[in-house]
């Protein structure tokens, strides 16, 4: 029994290692990526929300095990629930960041008339 409980414990953290839907989903701001292009890239918030709300469960599973006696390997598995816990926020930290990135790209692209906007990836020697 208590090795199957370090067994549960071991799977879940590393599966906070795999896991984050915005490292997964979001794609970020093109690097060569200049003011007034066309930019394409994630503006959509639904995986950084989706990375909170599994934080939020992760952090309130891992203080409700923190509070209950005499529980087999409590210790580790509060460490694993922190981890996960931090695997998942910073996957939403970064959806954020980058979707905001996104957001304000678009919006100096659309004050720039799109017979003037470069395409992700052309050459720098079509601008004009």
């Amino acid at each position: 029994m208590r090795r199957s409980a370090l067994c549960l414990a071991l799977l879940a953290a590393a599966g906070g290692w795999l896991a984050g839907c915005s490292y997964t989903f979001v794609q970020p701001l093109s690097p060569t990526h200049h003011p007034g292009d066309r930019a394409d890239c994630t503006t959509d918030l639904t995986a950084p929300v989706v990375d909170s709300s599994v934080t939020l469960i992760y952090a309130a599973s891992s203080a409700y095990t923190a509070t209950r006696d005499n529980q087999a390997y409590e210790g580790l598995l509060v460490a694993a629930g922190l981890v996960n816990t931090a695997v998942w926020l910073s996957s939403a930290i970064y959806g954020y960041v980058e979707i905001g990135q996104c957001r304000a790209a678009r919006a100096d692209a659309a004050a720039v008339p799109f017979w003037q906007q470069r395409s992700p990836g052309a050459s720098s020697s079509l601008r004009p």
